[in-house]
């Protein structure tokens, strides 16, 4: 597992996929290929929310998703890194009693992990997670 404290993890949430893809396409050369967002091991699916992983040859880079309506009222087209941390909800909690929000609860995704996405007290926006099956480490 990826150390804790790690950040091992940056997600863009936009509200414009194809968009992102063509700029960081054309920009960087990063190649993609799209996944289930409810399962990492399914192949995407258009009843699904999808889940856009960016390539730099054989290497992931990173991922991307659409900004949810819930996420959208919250925060502006980001990116987002993910630390890794061994307790998603202790790690939830210790950052709300620290002054910080929990803007999205604690949450599995099926062969990834569990997540959360937290504010800090200055406002900072930033995931954690305990990465399951796909690690970064």
């Amino acid at each position: 597992m990826t150390a804790n404290g790690t950040i091992w993890w940056n997600e863009l949430h936009t509200s414009d996929e194809n968009g992102a893809i063509s700029f960081y396409t054309q920009l960087i050369g990063w190649r993609t290929f799209q996944l289930s967002g409810i399962d990492s091991l399914k192949p995407a699916n258009e009843s699904e929310p999808i889940y856009t992983v960016w390539m730099m040859g054989w290497n992931q880079a990173g991922g991307m998703m659409k900004l949810s309506p819930n996420l959208a009222s919250k925060l502006p087209p980001s990116w987002l890194p993910f630390i890794a941390v061994t307790d998603v909800d202790a790690c939830a909690s210790k950052a709300e009693a620290l002054g910080g929000q929990i803007v999205e609860p604690p949450f599995d995704v099926a062969n990834s992990g569990r997540f959360a996405i937290l504010r800090d007290p200055q406002g900072a926006i930033f995931g954690i997670g305990r990465p399951g099956d796909f690690d970064q480490g």
